[in-house]
């Protein structure tokens, strides 16, 4: 996503409350039905937050937490996100996941307010569609992370390794144009301090 644009999307999310959790698209590189699925209780860690499961729908088209598209676990370090613990945790607290499908008719209506569209030729028709999907966020944050955009603790680009695992990817081919290192992980469950969750609460009262 070219960063003007990168802007004014970030900027649209953090005022919708039923694509806010978008937002973790981005900071974490997350597809989009984990990023809806994301439980401030199950998830959240001292050091990283864990993504295990995606959000879908059932037939009854209620949502129920299913395992992720490669059906493994994985961490992804605070560091890597620019975000707090607080500030992920504000996010999930105060927002509910919401049905895919919906999230993306609600990202295509929010990129046309935002005259992000483009025109294509399908067909033999003209048709008018988002310049952007919900993950070209995803694509942003492993850009980011290998071309310095965002620094591991060391003041370094994060390397090849790191970017995979972060991703999910299952080959280090597709996450390619790395270098390799290893990193160690908290299993520490994130606790949020009572001042926070009165914040929180009183957020979700408003």
């Amino acid at each position: 996503v070219l960063k003007k644009d990168l802007e004014k999307i970030l900027k649209e999310l953090a005022k919708d409350s039923g694509l806010k959790r978008l937002l973790l698209c981005y900071h974490f590189g997350l597809r989009r039905s984990e990023a809806l699925s994301l439980n401030s209780r199950l998830d959240m860690f001292k050091d990283h937050i864990l993504i295990q499961s995606q959000c879908k729908i059932d037939e009854d088209e209620k949502l129920y937490r299913a395992p992720t598209k490669t059906r493994t676990k994985r961490k992804i370090a605070w560091k890597a996100s620019g975000l707090t613990p607080q500030e992920v945790y504000e996010i999930l607290e105060t927002t509910a996941p919401v049905n895919p499908d919906s999230a993306t008719r609600s990202w295509a209506e929010m990129m046309d307010d935002l005259n992000l569209m483009k025109t294509m030729h399908r067909d033999g028709d003209t048709i008018t569609v988002p310049k952007y999907d919900i993950h070209c966020l995803r694509h942003t944050a492993a850009y980011e992370w290998v071309n310095g955009d965002r620094k591991d603790e060391n003041g370094e680009n994060w390397s090849l390794k790191a970017c995979m695992e972060f991703l999910g990817h299952k080959s280090i081919q597709t996450t390619n144009k790395y270098i390799q290192s290893t990193r160690e992980y908290s299993n520490e469950l994130f606790k949020p301090t009572l001042k926070l969750v009165k914040e929180v609460k009183q957020k979700k009262a408003s």
